[in-house]
């Protein structure tokens, strides 16, 4: 099973490679290899590569640059979570979108639930739900 990993050079990307099962063959693909944000890259790669799975690590990450860079932060982590979501849904992939504590408001000590109401803090937390919404729409 061939597994998208975007964000590649991330920690979290790097971990998911070196935490991959054997059997699945794991490609992190860093920002330069695929800019979430170009729709039509994104779509291509996906039909020349035929990925089984992409787990989204790809995102905007700069939490207090995120509010003056508004408009960056919404591209990558909103409609870039929607790219990969429509690149997966034509090919036929399944889709992980990663999330933050940020979503849900980020000050909670114990870990958040799929169904907690999302309250995000600033606009880094905004974006990254609205890269959940968009991506689920799609698929």
């Amino acid at each position: 099973m061939k597994v998208l990993i975007t964000g590649g050079g991330s920690q979290l990307a790097e971990m998911l490679v070196k935490t991959c099962p054997p059997d699945k063959h794991a490609v992190a693909a860093s920002r330069q290899e695929l800019d979430v944000t170009d729709a039509d890259g994104v779509t291509r790669m996906f039909e020349r590569r035929q990925f089984r799975l992409v787990i989204n690590c790809a995102a905007y990450t700069a939490v207090d640059e995120a509010e003056s860079q508004r408009d960056r932060a919404f591209d990558v982590n909103a409609a870039g979570a929607e790219n990969i979501a429509r690149a997966a849904r034509q090919t036929g992939a399944r889709m992980i979108q990663i999330s933050t504590d940020f979503v849900f408001g980020g000050q909670r000590a114990t870990p958040y639930r799929v169904d907690d109401e999302a309250a995000p803090v600033n606009i880094y937390g905004a974006s990254k739900l609205a890269g959940e919404i968009r991506a689920s729409d799609v698929h």
